[in-house]
């Protein structure tokens, strides 16, 4: 495949078409496959805005729309800040927004930065009462700069937009350790215009209530301007209507092509590849535009291995957009399946799909790629097994996310500590509903989370079969639940 260097712009304005009548074959997953890219300096910054359970683990559509309502003000307040400074939103990750500044990075610029992180955060704290209410727990940012690769996977609301680099990388895995109501940012970045302890890799600063005119660097980036801005977003209507939430059912299908919001049940998977970070970093220090030609080919083979794992599942599966190289997945059950039933073994035997590439029948993306998988559910106390599939729209695109529980969850189950490439984790809500003969494959990773890291030979051995008819008692240290009887059936594939 040839692939073009482009600019930003020209990478970012892909013109939308309409998939909804495209099959899913391979011409098309090839023709969403990217063919340009930009390769330059900037500002990636990732913004949090943190929920309680009310709208995070979804217990009925009429939360599912106030969730939906909750991210688009918010996305509509970062859109409306961004544009000011020459920003651009890149993913929207529920809750989770991923912006990018192309910047060089001086004094002046790293100014503009902080009034743009100023008033965005006091944007939202202003309007909390619509951003969640007595839900509403706090709102974050951390960003970094340097170098990084971003490519279109495509002009649909679930391809977008995939950041590879270090400076993409960082702020995202530093994000969930920033206090609410701050900024943080690399010390070495800081150091252009504070006094940084050397002793800490990351300076933070609390940002409510300051006046983001102190921090101007020039006079057209004052308070004032921003301000206006925020308030042609915080007068907007929004009509409740615009944010109706169906129970639709999906066919195998994997593209997203409802017509509204929807609410699904089913199992949602995180597969992040390994290391992949510092091979664009060697890339980045060789030098070598053929360096970056084979890593973006590399990727390419990353991102046809995503779609040949859901062209082969046998059940539905909506497919999310990679956040960078992790690929984000809801799998539903088969045709004739309960979910329960699916319960019964798919938390062990869908991770173990996705590393052995259904034993060997899709091939790796690269010879030494290497997988860490999550993969969660949820019960009827945990969200009710619901995850919001829905779309927001920003003035220039559309944004496909999920959010829920098992969302929440299987991106949690990434920061556990000692885990390592090839592992695969889950809850210890969908472990204790795992056949026996699954649940020997796992150990406590944590009181959370239960990981193995014997799933990729899962398929070899031949288990297909769900046996159990009797009720069995499940045991994690000081947790016991009884399961409910299970039906026998045989499957080909998981």
């Amino acid at each position: 495949m040839n692939f073009i260097r482009s600019s930003f712009s020209d990478v970012y304005n892909v013109q939308h078409r309409d998939f909804g009548k495209m099959a899913f074959s391979a011409e098309s997953r090839a023709e969403a496959m990217p063919t340009s890219y930009y390769d330059g300096v900037g500002f990636h910054l990732y913004s949090q805005l943190s929920l309680q359970l009310k709208y995070t683990a979804l217990q009925n559509t009429a939360a599912a729309a106030k969730s939906l309502e909750i991210i688009q003000r918010y996305t509509d307040l970062a859109d409306a800040c961004a544009q000011k400074s020459g920003g651009r939103i890149l993913e929207v990750q529920g809750e989770c927004l991923h912006l990018f500044f192309e910047k060089e990075l001086t004094k002046v610029t790293l100014s503009e930065m902080l009034v743009f992180c100023t008033e965005l955060t006091n944007a939202v704290y202003d309007q909390k009462q619509h951003l969640g209410g007595d839900a509403f727990e706090g709102f974050k940012i951390a960003f970094d700069h340097g170098r990084a690769l971003i490519l279109s996977t495509g002009t649909a609301a679930d391809d977008l937009f995939v950041s590879l680099g270090p400076c993409a990388n960082r702020p995202a895995k530093h994000l969930p350790v920033v206090p609410a109501e701050a900024t943080s940012m690399p010390s070495e970045i800081a150091a252009l215009l504070f006094t940084v302890d050397g002793r800490s890799n990351w300076y933070t600063m609390k940002l409510t209530g300051h006046d983001a005119l102190a921090l101007s660097a020039t006079e057209s980036w004052s308070s004032r301007n921003f301000s206006a801005t925020a308030n042609r977003v915080v007068q907007r209507v929004y009509d409740p209507a615009t944010f109706f939430v169906g129970t639709n059912h999906i066919a195998k299908d994997s593209r997203f092509r409802f017509t509204s919001a929807d609410l699904q049940q089913g199992f949602f998977m995180r597969a992040d590849l390994h290391d992949f970070t510092r091979k664009v970093k060697d890339a980045f220090d060789s030098g070598s535009e053929r360096e970056i030609l084979s890593l973006l080919a590399n990727f390419y083979n990353v991102l046809k291995y995503g779609e040949d794992f859901l062209a082969q599942t046998p059940r539905p599966a909506i497919r999310l957009p990679w956040a960078g190289d992790c690929a984000n997945m809801l799998l539903l059950p088969k045709t004739n399946e309960s979910l329960d039933d699916s319960q019964l073994y798919y938390s062990a035997t869908g991770p173990a799909d996705w590393l052995s590439g259904y034993n060997g029948e899709i091939h790796p993306p690269f010879e030494e790629a290497k997988w860490l998988v999550s993969i969660c559910c949820g019960d009827e106390k945990n969200g009710k097994r619901n995850v919001l599939i829905a779309k927001v729209s920003t003035s220039e695109h559309d944004f496909l996310f999920a959010t829920g529980w098992s969302v929440g969850r299987s991106k949690d189950a990434h920061e556990v500590e000692n885990v390592r490439a090839g592992d695969a984790l889950t809850s210890d809500i969908d472990y204790r509903v795992l056949e026996d003969e699954y649940q020997e494959y796992f150990i406590a990773a944590n009181s959370v989370f239960m990981k193995s890291g014997a799933l990729a030979g899962l398929a070899s051995t031949g288990k297909s079969y769900v046996p159990t008819l009797q009720a069995k008692a499940s045991t994690i240290p000081g947790i016991a639940i009884q399961t409910p009887p299970s039906r026998p059936y045989w499957c080909e594939k998981h």
